[in-house]
């Protein structure tokens, strides 16, 4: 079952909904809730276990994407200096497997401190990431041209401390990149110009909302957009 549960992640595959929950105590297991065909069914809970005991202290930001005919998953955490990973699980064809590779890529030889949100996406034929440290250090990742590979790390700059959790948005024409602040209470932009991977530096928080406690967050976690028809949504 769940015992305090510290990262989510869902996605649709073959017309089947999985929810996985990753919990942070207790077993440190990953679960995968089965749905079948609706959101709106009562579940069928799968232990996945332990993952070969590479689930990070403090899990979090859990990220789930296919390439190809795979299926992939990132998962973020550590407690501290010498203890911070990025794992990446293999699923291989479809969700509903057991996961036939866990590779801990650890902080990728000390280039990423802290990691706390990942968003991963293909730009310019090449596989990429950026990552937010709580410390407001931001991250670019390259893989390359597949996911198994090493990526290199390069550095954004730094836009505040506890930085907790944050949504890239691309407009039609710019990529904006939304990110909350818990320790004061926030909501940032940054803008990122028409390619993820290769903004023009240095950038620039722009603060959307926010700045004093309870007006109108709270030590806010994480944050995402939608759009519906021509209008725009934060959550």
């Amino acid at each position: 079952g769940l015992s305090a549960p510290a990262s989510i992640a869902m996605d649709k595959d073959s017309d089947q909904f999985y929810v996985f929950v990753v919990n942070s105590t207790g077993a440190k297991n990953m679960l995968r809730y089965d749905f079948t065909n609706l959101l709106s069914n009562a579940p069928t809970p799968v232990n996945l276990g332990t993952l070969g005991n590479k689930i990070p202290s403090n899990p979090r930001g859990m990220q789930l994407i296919k390439v190809g005919g795979d299926w992939f998953g990132f998962l973020l955490g550590g407690s501290g200096p010498g203890d911070y990973h990025i794992v990446r699980i293999e699923f291989g064809s479809h969700l509903s497997n057991t996961p036939s590779n866990v590779v801990d890529m650890g902080d990728l030889g000390g280039s990423v401190i802290d990691p706390r949100d990942m968003y991963i996406f293909r730009e310019n034929f090449r596989w990429n990431a950026v990552v937010f440290g709580g410390s407001g250090d931001l991250y670019h990742l390259d893989f390359g041209i597949g996911l198994t590979n090493t990526p290199t790390v390069n550095y954004f700059g730094n836009f505040g401390s506890e930085v907790t959790g944050m949504w890239p948005m691309f407009d039609g024409s710019t990529w904006h990149l939304f990110y909350v602040n818990k320790t004061n209470h926030s909501v940032y932009r940054l803008d990122m110009g028409m390619a993820l991977s290769l903004p023009v530096l240095p950038l620039t928080a722009n603060l959307v909302m926010g700045g004093t406690p309870n007006f109108p967050f709270n030590d806010p976690r994480d944050i995402s957009i939608i759009k519906d028809c021509s209008n725009y949504y934060g959550y």
